[in-house]
Parts: C-alpha cells; sequence; structure tokens
C-alpha cells in the first residue's frame, strides 16, 4: 500500500513547471531573457 501511496505522490508532482525569477533595478536591465522569464524589479515602489 505504501508503494503505491509513494507512486501517486511522483506522479502527482511531475507536472510541476519550475520558472526563472529575475531580481533586478531599473539601471541594470537584463539581457537575453526567456519569455517564461519572471522580472522583478528591487527599486519600484
Amino acid at each position: 500500500m505504501f508503494r503505491y501511496l509513494s507512486l501517486l505522490a511522483l506522479m502527482l508532482s511531475a507536472p510541476s513547471l519550475a520558472s526563472t525569477v529575475v531580481y533586478t533595478d531599473r539601471q541594470h536591465l537584463p539581457a537575453n531573457v526567456l519569455a517564461d522569464t519572471r522580472i522583478v524589479y528591487l527599486d519600484e515602489t
């Protein structure tokens, strides 16, 4: 039973996607970022 629950947990976590987050300010804009990259500007209020 425990084996089946472990397998189920692995199957449910498999499709999760990771993305990239870039922390920067307006004076140092990132270059060559992908479309799914999240950019967080630290100098915004």
